[in-house]
């Protein structure tokens, strides 16, 4: 928790007071003297609940032909690729659009990020009970409906309240496919460690992909196109919403009371 909240909050207000002051090299080894405490402190006391008894397998072809992993993998991909276009380009935004000072928008990453916190918390309570697919879907439709949102927010006020809701929701979306994957993996024990290299593998493929796209969006024949940007961002997550329902769909039907 000490980790998430520093990363979410203190080192970007860290970095942007520190930067100008003494310089990258010295504001970089700042973030590092604050990691340091909070990484130490989990590696000390954590341990695992129990070791797996079942013997580890690199690939398991088999898991490429599960559709439901497959599906999810595709969700994870689309929701991650349209997920950090706001977190990259929310501060030029709101000092384009809403006409937001610059040492007020700095601070909606910070916003964002607190958001995540409580997305990551409070939600996952209620993945236990109602299935950690579910909750992705609601997740993942509710930072779609956001993200296309945006469109009409030009407002200071506006888009605070937007950056929490949507750190929040995020949040959740972010903190699942951990679980998720370990859900849909309960007759291919023996390759959970290689199904969580695959999701995160397409986590991290769509995290690399997704930005530089808007970049390119944005500066469309010269000009700034901020609705491409946002629409291309929306559409990703609405993409990833078909993907996890389609996923859940697959794995218990359509009955809107199976746990999934």
């Amino acid at each position: 928790m000490l980790t998430i909240i520093a990363g979410g909050i203190v080192y970007p207000i860290v970095w942007t007071q520190l930067q100008p002051k003494i310089g990258f090299g010295w504001a970089t080894r700042a973030i590092g003297f604050i990691m340091l405490p909070t990484l130490i402190f989990p590696l000390l006391v954590i341990r695992p609940l129990q070791y797996p008894k079942a013997p580890r397998v690199l690939f398991n072809f088999k898991s490429y032909k599960d559709a439901p992993f497959i599906l999810f993998g595709c969700g994870v991909f689309f929701g991650y690729m349209g997920i950090y276009v706001v977190f990259f380009y929310i501060e030029l935004y709101a000092m384009s659009r809403a006409h937001m000072s610059a040492d007020l928008a700095f601070y909606l990453l910070a916003l964002i990020n607190g958001g995540s916190i409580f997305g990551r918390i409070f939600p996952n309570f209620w993945a236990d009970r109602i299935g950690t697919l579910n909750m992705m879907s609601i997740s993942a439709f509710a930072a779609a409906v956001l993200g296309l949102s945006l469109l009409a927010i030009r407002n200071v006020p506006g888009i605070m309240v937007f950056c929490v809701l949507y750190g929040f929701f995020t949040g959740t979306f972010m903190s699942l496919p951990a679980p998720t994957t370990a859900s849909l993996s309960k007759d291919h024990m023996e390759s959970l460690g290689s199904r969580m290299s695959v999701a995160f593998i397409t986590a991290a493929l769509g995290s690399l992909l997704g930005s530089p796209i808007a970049g390119a969006i944005l500066a469309t024949d010269g000009k700034v196109n901020w609705t491409g940007l946002q629409v291309w961002s929306g559409d990703c997550l609405v993409l990833s919403t078909v993907c996890v329902l389609s996923a859940r769909m697959l794995k218990v039907g359509v009955r809107f009371d199976a746990k999934a």
